[in-house]
C-alpha cells in the first residue's frame, strides 16, 4: 500500500529537532569563532582560526545532517542546465545590472563619481577571485538555499521562508562584520561604527534573500544561486572597494551596490516578480504553487517510510 505522505508528518519530531539544532549552531559560530581567538590571544581577521570556523561550520552540520539522513529535502545537485538556463543567464546578469544601476543614478543625482575600469582590467581583476568565489559559495548556497529554503519549502508561507532562511543568512554574517572584517574594508564602503554597519548591512541581506530563494526554488538547483553568489562578489564589493564608484559621504546608505537601501529594494522586487511568476505558472496545475521545480516532499512514499 502506498500512501501521501503528509507535510506535518515530514516536518516534525527528528527533522524539525536539526532544523533547530542547525540554526542554532549556524548563528553561534562566528561568536564561537571570535572567542577561540581570544583565547588564542590571536588577533580578529578573514584569516584566523576563527573566520574559518565562522566560514564552515554551518556547511560541515548540513553535510552531516544529509550523510546522516536526518533531513528529508534533497540536495539539488543537479545542474539542470536544459530546464533552467534562463535562470542560469539571469544569475550571470543580475548584479551587473545592480551596478550599472548604482553608477548611473548615483553619478546621475551627483551623489557619487565614477572613476571606471579598462575591460582588460576587469577580466584579468576578476578571474581569479571568481573561481575562489564560486568554489567558497558551493558550500555557502548548500546551507543558506539548498537546506534552509529547501526544508521551509512547501511547509511555511512564502514569507516566513523569506524570513528564516534570508535572516539567518544575514545574523551568520554579524560576527565577520563585527570581528573578522578588515575595518579599512569596512570604511571604504561606509565610514561608520562596526555596529551600525553589521546591522544594515544584515538588513540588506534579508532583502537580498527573497530573490535567491526565488531564484532557487525556480531553478530546482543550487548552481544558479552559486553563480549568483560568485558574481556578486566579484562585482559588487570590487565596484566600491577599490574605488571605481565613489559615493558622497553619508549617501551609501541610498545607493552604494554594497548596503544601499534602493538596490537592495531593487533586487528584492525582482524577487517577488519571480514569486509572480512562480506563482501564476503553476495555478491550476498539480504542482504546488510553493515551487514547481523543486522535488515535492509530499512525493508517495512507502507505509511507515515517511520521517
Amino acid at each position: 500500500m502506498r500512501v501521501r505522505c503528509s507535510h506535518s508528518m515530514l516536518w516534525g519530531g527528528r527533522v524539525m529537532n536539526w532544523f533547530i539544532g542547525i540554526t542554532i549552531v549556524t548563528l553561534a559560530s562566528g561568536w564561537i569563532g571570535a572567542g577561540v581567538n581570544e583565547l588564542l590571544g590571536q588577533p580578529n581577521s578573514v584569516d584566523s582560526l576563527g573566520s574559518l570556523i565562522w566560514l564552515t561550520t554551518p556547511f560541515v552540520l548540513v553535510v552531516v545532517a544529509r550523510v546522516t539522513k536526518q533531513v528529508s529535502a534533497p540536495g539539488r545537485w543537479s545542474p539542470r542546465f536544459k530546464q533552467s538556463w534562463k535562470w542560469y543567464v539571469l544569475a550571470l546578469l543580475v548584479y551587473p545590472a545592480i551596478c550599472v544601476f548604482s553608477s548611473v543614478a548615483g553619478v546621475g543625482s551627483g551623489i557619487a563619481t565614477f572613476n571606471g575600469i579598462g575591460l582588460g582590467a576587469l577580466s584579468g581583476a576578476v578571474a581569479v577571485p571568481f573561481i575562489a568565489m564560486f568554489v567558497k559559495n558551493i558550500c555557502e548556497e548548500s546551507v543558506w538555499r539548498g537546506f534552509f529554503v529547501g526544508e521551509m519549502d512547501r511547509r511555511a508561507s512564502d514569507w516566513l521562508v523569506y524570513a528564516i532562511s534570508g535572516g539567518v543568512w544575514g545574523l551568520w554574517h554579524l560576527p565577520y562584520y563585527l570581528f573578522f572584517l578588515p575595518e579599512e574594508q569596512m570604511r571604504t564602503v561606509m565610514d561608520v561604527s562596526r555596529p551600525v554597519f553589521a546591522l544594515l548591512a544584515c538588513g540588506v541581506m534579508v532583502l537580498w534573500g527573497v530573490l535567491f530563494a526565488e531564484l532557487f526554488r525556480l531553478a530546482g538547483s543550487i548552481w544558479p544561486l552559486v553563480l549568483l553568489h560568485a558574481v556578486e562578489d566579484v562585482t559588487v564589493n570590487p565596484l566600491v572597494m577599490e574605488g571605481h564608484l565613489v559615493i558622497r559621504p553619508g549617501f551609501e546608505w541610498l545607493i552604494s551596490p554594497v548596503v544601499g537601501i534602493l538596490p537592495a529594494l531593487c533586487l528584492c522586487g525582482l524577487g517577488l516578480a519571480l514569486r509572480w511568476y512562480r506563482v501564476n505558472r503553476v495555478r491550476g496545475s498539480e504542482s504546488s504553487p510553493r515551487s514547481s521545480s523543486l522535488p515535492g516532499v509530499s512525493e508517495p512514499v512507502k507505509q511507515g517510510s515517511a520521517g
